[in-house]
């Protein structure tokens, strides 16, 4: 991936200094305007809901089996008895694992949708403020995809996407 993004800085780099024009450029930190806009924040506090509901209710069920697999090894319970934790402790296992299956699948959905349209928002303010800058190209910050970077520099873009971004949804309103 960090080969591709070089590459790509480089094929970009090089088609521009043909046309005897420096390249002009921006970078833009997604997980920026997430941390720092009232918006980006709304859209995946949902996803953040979620994931705590969903970890909780593993956590109680992985409890309730813990429980049971503690009652099976007392001595002091029947055969019986026994044979009925153990039946009940398989059935709660196969749950557990379908649970946790459908948790994942469940938080998957939600993030693809956070993000679609979190992407959606964000799409059209960055292209005009590309345009405005007379930009050739934005790429998007990932962690260890330069070598070096002026901090300062790399977030100027993203800052400006962040004061629209809040303009267009004030206080973090609900999709239009």
């Amino acid at each position: 991936m960090l080969f591709r993004s070089f590459l790509l800085a480089a094929t970009t780099c090089a088609v521009f200094a043909t046309a005897q024009e420096a390249p002009r450029f921006a970078f833009f930190h997604p997980g920026y305007l997430v941390e720092n806009t009232a918006q980006g924040k709304r859209v995946f506090a949902e996803v953040q809901t979620l994931g705590k509901r969903l970890n909780d209710a593993l956590k109680a069920k992985a409890d309730d089996l813990q429980k049971m697999e503690q009652q099976l090894r007392s001595s002091s319970i029947s055969e019986e008895g026994r044979s009925k934790i153990a039946r009940e402790l398989e059935d709660g296992r196969i749950s557990f694992q379908r649970m946790q299956e459908d948790s994942q699948a469940q938080m998957q959905r939600v993030e693809q949708t956070a993000f679609q349209q979190f992407s959606g928002e964000i799409g059209p303010i960055i292209e005009a403020l590309a345009k405005e800058q007379n930009l050739h190209c934005v790429f998007q910050m990932q962690e260890g995809m330069l070598a070096w970077v002026d901090p300062a520099w790399a977030l100027k873009f993203t800052e400006e996407v962040a004061k629209r971004y809040d303009a267009a949804y004030p206080g973090g309103t609900p999709a239009k």
